[in-house]
């Protein structure tokens, strides 16, 4: 974010401040604390001594280096983003359906990868932290996919069929934990939730997406569910 700051007095300043930290808390989180200290110092008078181009000068100057910082910090988490998504190879195809390619990386370190930048990229888990630790543990989860995945995660034409009802027409056939891979890499490329906000079952359970993150459903093989 840029702070531009046009007003001609103090206590216009601190109004255009409070605005512009309230932005700044969604977009800009490491340029919040910078204009809260500021905002402060306006409000308490201690730049009285200022008249009003010095006071806007030296709040320019003041939030310039934390603007800076968190635009290198933006830039660097986009490499980084950019880096995985090539290192994996993953390829959105069109809502819902995604490309991936862990090559000769397990699963479990896929997911841990992901996590960490997930957090930064979109401020929420990709993988529920319990589920992460749980899948940790698991053999299949410790091992890599045999060949690349293309997933089609779009389900909305199988929602209140029952697996068996499912399973006829040839869906649900992509084990839970290639499922869980394909979705991670489709949420760290978008953003989005490769579900749709719908339950979605594979070869050994089912799968949702939720503010926690990635996480198992259970007992919804034998009823109407995606």
């Amino acid at each position: 974010m840029t702070l531009e700051i046009d007003s001609p007095d103090v206590d216009s300043t601190a109004n255009e401040l409070k605005v512009a930290l309230s932005e700044a808390i969604f977009t800009d989180p490491k340029v919040a604390p910078a204009l809260a200290a500021l905002l402060q110092k306006v409000q308490s008078g201690e730049l009285e001594g200022l008249d009003n181009t010095d006071t806007l000068t030296t709040l320019a100057e003041k939030v310039a280096p934390y603007t800076a910082d968190a635009n290198e910090a933006k830039a660097e988490l986009a490499a980084r983003k950019e880096a995985f998504i090539t290192k994996y190879e993953i390829e959105v195809l069109g809502k819902g359906q995604v490309a991936v390619n862990l090559n000769e990386t397990t699963r479990i370190a896929f997911f841990r990868e992901a996590q960490d930048l997930a957090r930064e990229l979109h401020g929420q888990n990709a993988i529920y932290t319990n589920r992460l630790e749980q899948w940790a543990q698991e053999e299949k989860f410790q091992a890599s996919p045999e060949n690349p995945l293309r997933v089609d995660g779009n389900v909305a034409k199988s929602t209140n069929m029952a697996r068996t009802e499912q399973e006829e027409k040839g869906w649900n056939n992509v084990d839970i934990e290639d499922l869980a891979v394909a979705h991670t890499a489709y949420f760290i490329a978008t953003g989005k939730d490769l579900f749709d906000g719908k339950i979605v079952r594979a070869r050994g359970g089912a799968l949702y997406f939720c503010d926690d993150g990635l996480d198992v459903i259970s007992d919804y093989d034998d009823i109407g569910f995606s």
